[in-house]
């Protein structure tokens, strides 16, 4: 919708499509083409507010594409002489501000992904200003965690509790300020910046379709079992050495192994994607199962 529609519809629907893509933080950060398209949607949000005559929405929508970048260019002179104005006056500001980091108590193996992006632990030096953070395991086992951190003075450590794992011992409740007086500690996040926090591991296919591709697998194997066997065999069950009384058999072979090689492709493929499936998003360490039997007889 930019440059296609009116400057506050096209802003608001496209605030809320970059706010929308952070809530993945297991896939975004390897989305390279994804991020890039980000990085761009960022800035054409900053060249709507700026022809918008909007100064404030401006600073604060280049502040945060700045914050975001973390150092990778963003190309503001295809944005115009403006844009690019602008850029270069707040980069300066935020330098001259000063920087911080951010630090998770992790307990267990985690990744950390800020502002869209995978980060060190402690992070990398920060500009100033308000972060979006991400906390995961690193297996999967546990659900990720969002906090909202806001970095206020230069050289200060902000520093969050990442409690996903039950079995560890409890931290103390509330901001924790450390003896030199810039390290605060913060209890972990409950709430993701559109309602509670979920865990962001989705399903490659929904279960139902998964055991019914099973089920489908079985039916095509059991069904080329029993055309195979009808193979050399007599139509109405006469004795096939009696040519006078059937003339003709039944050569299945083509069709029986269609269908047995169709249902174990079936049975495989449907089969791999459940359990990848039950694992990535399993809540304990120990993935659930779910097992098809079935008996052949003939």
């Amino acid at each position: 919708m930019v440059g296609e529609a009116d400057s506050s519809v096209a802003i608001k629907a496209l605030a809320r499509a970059i706010d929308r893509i952070g809530q993945f933080p297991e896939d975004l950060p390897d989305d390279a083409k994804t991020l890039a398209n980000l990085d761009k949607a960022r800035m054409s949000l900053v060249w709507l507010h700026v022809i918008d005559s909007s100064d404030t929405a401006s600073v604060d929508a280049m502040d945060e594409a700045l914050r975001s970048a973390r150092g990778r260019t963003l190309s503001p002179g295809s944005f115009g002489a403006k844009v690019y104005q602008l850029h270069d006056q707040r980069l300066k500001a935020l330098e001259d501000r000063g920087t911080a980091i951010i630090e998770v108590d992790c307990r267990i193996p985690c990744e950390v992904v800020i502002n869209e992006r995978r980060s060190a632990n402690p992070s990398d030096p920060l500009f100033l200003g308000r972060y979006r953070v991400w906390v995961g395991s690193r297996d999967g086992s546990v659900e990720w965690a969002y906090f909202d951190a806001n970095l206020t003075n230069p050289t200060q450590t902000v520093s969050f509790v990442y409690q996903g794992a039950a079995a560890t011992p409890e931290m103390p409740e509330g901001p924790v300020e450390s003896t030199g007086g810039n390290k605060v500690r913060h209890e972990p996040g409950r709430n993701t910046p559109n309602g509670p926090a979920k865990s962001a591991r989705r399903r490659m296919l929904p279960r139902w379709s998964e055991i019914l591709g099973l089920s489908v697998g079985v039916g095509l194997l059991v069904s080329g079992v029993v055309v195979l066997s009808l193979t050399g065999k007599c139509p109405g069950g006469i004795d096939p050495s009696d040519t006078d009384a059937c003339p003709q058999v039944w050569n299945n072979q083509p069709q029986g192994y269609a269908l047995v090689g169709t249902g174990a492709g079936f049975l495989l493929i449907s089969g791999v994607l459940l359990t990848v499936d039950e694992v990535r998003v399993s809540n304990s360490v120990k993935a659930k199962r779910v097992m098809l039997g079935w008996t052949i007889r003939f």
